[in-house]
């Protein structure tokens, strides 16, 4: 034990970083629980439904691991991509709650032109007038006659 009474390895931050790893649950890992169940249901079943078909115990546990396996893998994937969406959308939110309505307006305006949508002003019809699709005209709906139908 170290002087003074502390732990083992309290001066050390290799140690307190490994005992800090150490202690967290795997529980607390998104998604692990859910692809672990799914796994070993899948498994089981696989297992069994090999052995009843062919009365061979190896061949059944090697089709149940190759199933648990598969299985946990896909499910572990699908569940973390829908559990980083979920993050991005909860993170972009904050982000926006913690704008100003100014800040919002130019955020979601440039959003538009970087995704080849026209700003919020030519999609209106605003910025220089014009109805229409078009946004010619002096902005009472009517459009100029074509040219040469006079």
């Amino acid at each position: 034990m170290a002087e003074g009474g502390g732990s083992e390895g309290a001066g050390n931050p290799i140690a307190s970083t490994a005992r800090g790893f150490m202690s967290s649950s795997v529980f607390d890992i998104p998604c692990y629980t859910s692809a672990l169940g799914w796994g070993t249901a899948t498994g089981v079943a696989a297992a069994v439904h090999k052995f009843r078909a062919t009365r061979l115990p190896v061949a059944a546990l090697d089709s149940g691991v190759k199933f648990f396996a598969f299985t946990t893998l896909a499910s572990w994937y699908i569940c973390r991509n829908n559990f980083m969406d979920n993050r991005k959308a909860a993170n972009k939110e904050a982000a926006m709650a913690a704008m100003t309505p100014e800040q919002q307006a130019a955020w979601e305006g440039q959003r538009g032109i970087e995704y080849g949508g026209a700003p919020s002003s030519v999609q209106q019809g605003g910025a220089g007038g014009g109805g229409g699709d078009c946004g010619c005209g002096d902005g009472d709906g009517a459009s100029a006659p074509a040219p040469g139908s006079a």
